[in-house]
């Protein structure tokens, strides 16, 4: 089986990539798994987080790239731009998985902003995902679900922010 799992959102994957091999599920954006054509768990964030991370966006003239499952919204435009997010549209943000805010934020700060969401901070941005799910969680429930255990699902991680993914589906790196 070939599960794609990535942070991101399904609009941020090549078409190419996705078309040119077979893959069996995805995790996109932490809040999206699907598997065997079957939705597994669509977890957004409510409207009223995105809005106060546009707003912070705003406040602190950042960059927020807010991925849906098939659209990317921004807070101003950006070269991965497909909706520029506004007051008056950001209720159409209902599909949103993950939150990424160029700028930096301490982590203290990040949890009193934002307890809402599990956020992963970086020196020059933060992401902000669902409370409770990540891409180490989405493989969880397609083993869960589906009987399929580490051996016959290794995940490899890339960078220091699949740190958890390891612990959590309890392989080595």
């Amino acid at each position: 089986k070939v599960i794609i799992n990535t942070g991101r959102g399904l609009s941020h994957i090549s078409k190419k990539i996705l078309n040119a091999i077979e893959w069996d599920g995805i995790i996109a954006g932490t809040g999206y798994v699907r598997f065997n054509g079957d939705t597994v768990c669509n977890e957004s964030l409510p409207t009223e987080t995105v809005r106060k991370l546009y707003n912070f966006c705003k406040e602190r003239n950042a960059v927020g790239i807010f991925e849906g499952v098939y659209t990317i919204y921004t807070s101003v435009p950006y070269p991965v731009t497909e909706v520029l997010l506004t007051d008056e549209n950001i209720d159409d943000t209902h599909d949103v998985t993950c939150v990424t805010v160029l700028t930096h934020i301490d982590e203290e700060e990040a949890k009193k902003l934002f307890p809402e969401v599990t956020t992963v901070i970086m020196p020059r941005y933060f992401e902000g995902n669902p409370k409770g799910f990540s891409k180490a969680t989405g493989m969880k429930l397609i083993g869960e679900k589906y009987g399929i255990g580490q051996t016959v699902a290794p995940c490899v991680r890339d960078a220091v922010i699949d740190s958890t993914m390891p612990k959590q589906w309890n392989i080595g790196t």
